[in-house]
């Protein structure tokens, strides 16, 4: 089974700036909107419209959202809102991706067959 790693976020407005101590580098952090209309893709209950209003007005911390997701919702809500958030930030910086001296290798040719 795989094991997500919690990553340091910051949840902030559409046209907040990050808040203090998370990096102005935004692939670290989404904003609730984004993270809105994600997990809504999965899952688009009373109940976890009420959990957004709840985190969107300061109600309730992003772990306890998370963990009442999970809880009510189920775990595969969250892990399919978290890949999908992946996706749309784009593919991460591969090793190979930063040294192009390192082409893949190519395929031999196959020999024919008489």
């Amino acid at each position: 089974r795989r094991r997500l790693r919690r990553r340091q976020c910051a949840m902030a407005s559409p046209s907040a700036a990050p808040p203090n101590g998370a990096s102005s580098n935004p692939m670290n952090y989404v904003t609730v909107d984004q993270l809105s209309n994600e997990i809504q893709k999965h899952n688009d209950s009373e109940v976890l419209r009420q959990l957004l209003a709840e985190l969107r007005n300061k109600k309730l911390l992003l772990r306890d959202f998370c963990k009442r997701v999970r809880m009510l919702l189920g775990p595969e809500v969250l892990l399919k809102t978290v890949a999908g958030l992946q996706a749309a930030q784009g593919p991460p910086h591969s090793a190979q991706a930063s040294h192009p001296s390192h082409p893949p290798h190519p395929t031999p040719p196959h020999p024919a067959h008489t």
